[in-house]
C-alpha cells in the first residue's frame, strides 16, 4: 500500500503554493509580475516620469531655465487640491535638471527642497535652509539666520543661483505672516539670487500676504486642475505597462475595470493617490480570492499541477469590475461622506451625533423630533 503524502506537503504556505500554480501557467502570469504590479500601485512608488501634466511640466521647466540662465530671481506659486501631482512633478523636473543646468547657466546652482509640514516652529525655516546650503551661523536665533540668508541671497558676489522649493508652504503661515512674506519678498529685490517655488493646496495663499496683492509683487501662479477620467486611465495603464514590460495589460486588469476606476475617482475630486490606493487594494483582493480557489485546485497528492490548470478561468489574479466595485463602494463613498460631513455647520453635526448616540443607547428604529430636542 502506498503511503499518503505527509501533511507537511499540504500545509506549505499558500504563497508558496501560489508560486507553483503560477509557474504552471503562461509566463506573463508569474507571481513576480503580479507582485511587481502591486508594488507599482503603492503610494511610495514614484514613476520615472509623471503621466500627463505636459503643460505644467513645460511651464515649470521654462520658469526655472529662464531665471537660472538669466541669473534673475523669481518666484512661482503652485497650487491645487491634494493628489494632482504638484510635488511629484516638481521633484521630477528638479532631478532631471540638476545635473545639466549649471553648464547652460555657466554658474553654480544650489537646490534646496523642504516639506514645511515638518516644522513645529515655522521660524526654524531660516536655519533649515542655511543648513541645507552648508552655511554655518554663530547663533541659532531667528534674527541671526534671517540676516545670514539676507546677505547670501541679496549681497553675495559669487556666481550662484539658489533654488528653494517649499512644499506645503502654507504651513509657514503664522499670525504675523512675516516669515512667509519675507521669503517671497527676497525674490523681488534687485540682484537677488533667490528663485522660490512654493507648493500648496491653498489657492489664495498669496492674497493673505501684505504687498503680494500688488501687481508688481505678484508671483507667477500655476494651478494644477484635478485629473479627469481619461488622464486617470492613462496613469493606470502606464503603471500596468511597467509591471508587464509590454503594452499588454489585459491579463492583469480588464479595460472596463480601468474605465470604471477612472470614472469613479475622477468624480471624487480626481485625487491620483486614491487611484493608487483603490488599485492596490483591488489587486490584493484578487490575490486573496485566488489563494482561496487554490485550495480547491491543488490536490496534495497531485504529481502534475499543469493537468489541473488547463481551464481559461485559472489564469493569474485579474482585477475586474467586481473588484473595483467592492473597493470603491466602501473607500470612495466613505471618503465622500466624510467630505460632506466636514462642510456641515457645527449645530447640524451636533444633531447627527445626538441621533447616533440615541440609536445606540436606546436601540430605536425611529426617533422623533421631540426626543432629539430633549437630548440636546
Amino acid at each position: 500500500m502506498k503511503r499518503k503524502a505527509s501533511s507537511s506537503t499540504y500545509t506549505t504556505s499558500k504563497s508558496a503554493r501560489l508560486n507553483s500554480f503560477f509557474k504552471a501557467t503562461k509566463p506573463n502570469s508569474s507571481a513576480k509580475t503580479y507582485e511587481k504590479a502591486k508594488s507599482l500601485f503603492r503610494l511610495s512608488t514614484t514613476p520615472a516620469k509623471l503621466v500627463g501634466r505636459d503643460t505644467e511640466r513645460d511651464t515649470i521647466t521654462e520658469f526655472l531655465e529662464k531665471h537660472i540662465i538669466e541669473k534673475k530671481s523669481g518666484n512661482l506659486f503652485i497650487h491645487g487640491i491634494p493628489g494632482t501631482g504638484k510635488t511629484a512633478l516638481v521633484n521630477e523636473i528638479h532631478n532631471n535638471m540638476k545635473g545639466s543646468i549649471e553648464k547652460k547657466a555657466k554658474c553654480s546652482v544650489k537646490f534646496v527642497t523642504i516639506n514645511c509640514m515638518s516644522f513645529n516652529d515655522p521660524k526654524k525655516i531660516y536655519e533649515t535652509i542655511l543648513g541645507m546650503l552648508g552655511q554655518k551661523i554663530a547663533s541659532s536665533s531667528v534674527k541671526n539666520a534671517d540676516e545670514v540668508l539676507n546677505k547670501l541671497f541679496l549681497k553675495s558676489r559669487k556666481k550662484v543661483m539658489y533654488i528653494v522649493i517649499l512644499d506645503e508652504i502654507d504651513s509657514l503661515l503664522t499670525n504675523d505672516r512675516e516669515i512667509l512674506r519675507k521669503l517671497f519678498e527676497w525674490t523681488f529685490v534687485r540682484n537677488s539670487r533667490l528663485i522660490l517655488i512654493g507648493i500648496s493646496n491653498m489657492a489664495k495663499l498669496t492674497e493673505l500676504l501684505p504687498r503680494l496683492d500688488d501687481k508688481d509683487y505678484q508671483p507667477q501662479i500655476l494651478n494644477f486642475a484635478p485629473y479627469d477620467n481619461s488622464e486617470i486611465a492613462d496613469i493606470i495603464k502606464d503603471r500596468l505597462k511597467a509591471a508587464t514590460s509590454s503594452e499588454e495589460h489585459s491579463f492583469l486588469m480588464d479595460d472596463k475595470a480601468i474605465e470604471l476606476c477612472a470614472k469613479r475617482v475622477a468624480a471624487n475630486n480626481g485625487d491620483c493617490r486614491k487611484v493608487l490606493d483603490v488599485l492596490r487594494k483591488s489587486f490584493e483582493l484578487a490575490e486573496a480570492e485566488d489563494l482561496e480557489d487554490l485550495d480547491n485546485i491543488l490536490d496534495p497528492n497531485a504529481k502534475d499541477v499543469v493537468d489541473k490548470t488547463k481551464s481559461d478561468d485559472l489564469n493569474s489574479p485579474k482585477v475586474t469590475i467586481t473588484h473595483i466595485n467592492q473597493i470603491t463602494f466602501s473607500d470612495i463613498r466613505g471618503s465622500s461622506m466624510m467630505q460632506n460631513l466636514n462642510t456641515l455647520p457645527f449645530l447640524q453635526l451636533l444633531v447627527i451625533c445626538t441621533l447616533v448616540v440615541m440609536k445606540k443607547k436606546k436601540k430605536m428604529k425611529k426617533i422623533t423630533y421631540g426626543e432629539v430636542s430633549a437630548n440636546n
